[in-house]
């Protein structure tokens, strides 16, 4: 349900990575004089799509052994909410080519954008 609310017409996020960055699971920046600083908190998006996808991001760890894999590689090199983020970050660009495509989740990629570490059947979204 906060999926369906929150997003709306999906269509309105031309790629993956705007829809991302609406869902607030991309780290904000600080630009000025042509220097990059990226911001500790991200407040730009929609807070509960991220709380949604955090959530959802530990129940897809906690049960299947492909998306573990990931989040114990990245939890190794940079810690427990990092690599719940990204695990996060990763549902959600399945979620955008799911409704964009009207398709099911498959448990892989054709078109080789997601992870490697997803391709196995998994989560069912």
């Amino acid at each position: 349900m906060t999926f369906d609310t929150e997003i709306g017409d999906i269509h309105r996020f031309p790629t993956d990575k705007q829809f991302v960055s609406y869902c607030r699971l991309v780290p904000g920046s600080n630009n000025s004089g042509g220097k990059l600083r990226h911001k500790s908190a991200n407040k730009d998006g929609n807070a509960y799509l991220k709380a949604a996808f955090m959530q959802a991001a530990v129940s897809a760890y906690s049960r299947y052994e492909p998306v573990r894999k990931l989040y114990r590689k990245v939890k190794k090199r940079s810690g427990r909410y990092v690599a719940r983020t990204v695990v996060a970050k990763e549902l959600a660009r399945i979620v955008w080519f799911m409704l964009t495509r009207d398709e099911p989740y498959g448990g892989g990629s054709k078109d080789n954008r997601l992870r490697k570490n997803l391709d196995s059947p998994g989560p069912n979204l």
